[in-house]
C-alpha cells in the first residue's frame, strides 16, 4: 500500500515534465521535433528554421548546442 502511494506521488510530481516535453524538444531537438506538435506561436519560426539547410547540415551538427543559438541571431 505504501509503495503504491509513493508511486502515485512520483507520477504526480513528474507529470509536469511530460506536459512540457514538447516545449523542451523545441530547444533540444530543434530539427527533429514535429512543428505541428509545438505551440502554434512557435510553428512558423520552427518551420523556417528547420528548412534552413545550412543551419541543419553544418552548424547544428558541428557546434555544441550551448552555442548553437548564437548562430541564429535575434528573432
Amino acid at each position: 500500500m505504501r509503495i503504491r502511494r509513493i508511486s502515485n506521488a512520483f507520477e504526480e510530481i513528474f507529470s509536469d515534465f511530460k506536459d512540457l516535453e514538447t516545449d523542451y524538444a523545441i530547444f533540444s531537438d530543434t530539427f527533429t521535433v514535429n512543428a505541428e506538435e509545438v505551440p502554434q506561436k512557435y510553428q512558423m519560426e520552427l518551420i523556417v528554421l528547420q528548412s534552413t539547410v545550412f543551419l541543419k547540415l553544418y552548424i547544428f551538427e558541428n557546434v555544441d548546442i550551448k552555442i548553437f543559438y548564437q548562430y541564429i541571431g535575434p528573432t
